[in-house]
């Protein structure tokens, strides 16, 4: 219910908004068009008509535990891709060059540099010719 009319917005029900009310829910299984209306933040203000009549109806207390514990499972998962970005950004930390290097050719992001890094290092003398390391990849058109 509240994930059709959010996304109906272009929004997420995981942004602040959509978890205001999704954290009110599981306190109070039911939500007040008043309490939608202070929930809502940014541009979703302008949709509260549509959001109110999403959310219209009755967590029962299954419903509200339920969505508790994924409201929180969803928390750890963040918790965890922020503690491995940390690890990768160290661990990236002395190939500043590297990686700069890489980031600026069109198509490679800082992330696909840190995977380019990760998978065949930075010594490319182990790839004595661009057919190597093409081969190693997987790509024999050379």
């Amino acid at each position: 219910m509240l994930q059709e009319a959010i996304l109906a917005t272009k929004n997420t029900i995981f942004g602040v908004s959509g978890r205001g009310i999704l954290k009110y829910l599981t306190e109070y299984g039911e939500i007040s068009f008043d309490t939608v209306e202070v929930l809502l933040k940014g541009t979703l203000r302008k949709k509260k008509q549509e959001v109110s009549l999403a959310v219209n109806g009755k967590l029962n207390r299954h419903q509200q535990d339920f969505l508790s514990m994924q409201l929180k499972h969803l928390s750890q998962l963040e918790q965890n891709i922020q503690e491995i970005n940390t690890k990768i950004e160290s661990s990236l930390a002395k190939y500043d060059q590297q990686v700069q290097l890489l980031d600026a050719v069109p198509g490679i992001s800082m992330v696909s540099a840190a995977g380019i890094i990760a998978e065949i290092g930075i010594d490319m003398r182990v790839f004595p010719k661009a057919e190597n390391i093409c081969s190693w990849a997987g790509d024999s058109r050379l």
